[in-house]
């Protein structure tokens, strides 16, 4: 099995690939949804909102983590830690969107 070439793509291309391949996973798509919604979320809300447990929640945020999706905040007064959409991701996934919503049909 040969590797990806990845020369040949726009850094935008690879940003594009690497944000929608983090989003492979129904509960991952939860977790940006509601982070879209509000400005900071909990791994707690994130259990109560996809019925997954502790752990399961911590992998899928780790995936979003290492994409660039989300960012983790640790608050030291509360001893919680806070996630939050990345803006840029936000921008990115507006910019996927509308590359499809302008996409003529193939003939």
């Amino acid at each position: 099995m040969g590797s990806t070439k990845k020369e040949q793509y726009t850094r935008i291309q690879l940003d594009y690939a690497g944000y929608t391949k983090a989003l492979g996973h129904p509960a991952r798509i939860s977790i940006v949804e509601y982070l879209n919604h509000y400005p900071r979320g909990k791994c707690r809300e994130f259990v109560r909102l996809t019925k997954l447990s502790r752990s399961t929640i911590s992998q899928h945020l780790n995936e979003l983590i290492n994409a660039g999706v989300v960012f983790e905040r640790y608050d030291d007064w509360s001893n919680d830690h806070y996630y939050f959409l990345n803006p840029r991701a936000r921008d990115l996934f507006i910019e996927i969107a509308q590359i499809f919503c302008n996409c003529q049909p193939m003939t």
